[in-house]
């Protein structure tokens, strides 16, 4: 999903940036510098988190653009002069040249426990125009960080996974006995007894569980893969797409999937592709 410009008073918004990676991903989290003649902005890929991502900048005049800071998000100009942005939950400041849009010498460490999200790449903080820094501490428990939990008709809640880490895509498998959730990759929680055992190993997202139970649908870099939910094996190519397929839900008797793909410009379109168990 690239960045994408809107006059003030209105009509049709024109794309910025493009993104022609084969994995997809984001641009977010822009400012216009001052003079309004280039954007910055955090780059990042599906199968890498923010703290995997980039911090860029485009000339707004030619659209040429470079990549200033390898490994933060949310890079924001400080009056002062700086380039500062956030890595795990630290916040980095490096000298920045608004004339040749450069990193000036090696980001430096100014602040630690800055509130910010791994799932969405936003952190808490901002500059007054004299450059005074206001902050929300916290590291990654400023919005990245959740639990799973019970929740009954009466709206009682009861912990099912109080261990917190950055969990999206809760799925109970058909029998109950078992959580799929993303969490840098695929992990299933037995909460009978109180396991937990990684499935896959990288970005992959948004597991989906066969109508028995045997296999786990998820999206990954290149189209949507299946796995062995026991762990057995090796999970194996289910469709091949350059753009992003998220798999939701099967037919009851399995026999199809349904899922949605976003496209290079940002559409979103909901299909099915047939399966086959074994």
């Amino acid at each position: 999903v690239p960045l994408s410009r809107v006059p003030s008073a209105g009509g049709a918004p024109t794309a910025v940036t493009e993104f022609g990676q084969l994995e997809g991903g984001t641009h977010r989290w822009p400012q216009i510098l001052p003079g309004g003649k280039a954007v910055l902005f955090t780059a990042h890929t599906y199968s890498a988190g923010f703290d995997e991502a980039n911090i860029e900048v485009m000339s707004l005049a030619d659209h040429r653009r470079k990549t200033l800071v390898r490994g933060g998000t949310f890079g924001r100009y400080s009056p002062s002069g700086h380039l500062v942005y956030i890595n795990k939950g630290t916040l980095f400041a490096a000298p920045f040249d608004l004339d040749t849009l450069a990193v000036r010498g090696t980001p430096s460490p100014v602040l630690d426990q800055v509130a910010y999200s791994r799932g969405i790449g936003s952190a808490q903080f901002d500059f007054s125009r004299s450059g005074t820094l206001v902050y929300e501490s916290g590291g990654a428990g400023g919005g990245g960080l959740f639990t799973a939990q019970w929740l009954d008709g009466a709206g009682r809640t009861q912990p099912l996974l109080a261990k917190a880490d950055n969990y999206l895509y809760p799925r109970l498998s058909p029998d109950g006995r078992r959580l799929a959730v993303s969490a840098a990759g695929i992990w299933i929680y037995d909460w009978q007894r109180d396991t937990m055992a990684r499935l896959t190993f990288s970005g992959e997202a948004a597991p989906v569980w066969s109508p028995d139970g045997r296999y786990i649908v998820f999206r990954a870099p290149g189209g949507m893969f299946w796995t062995r939910s026991d762990g057995a094996g090796k999970p194996q190519s289910l469709t091949q797409s350059k753009v992003r397929q998220t798999p939701y839900s099967f037919t009851p008797e399995g026999k199809r999937l349904a899922f949605h793909e976003i496209t290079a410009t940002g559409l979103i379109h909901l299909g099915t592709v047939p399966v086959e168990s074994d």
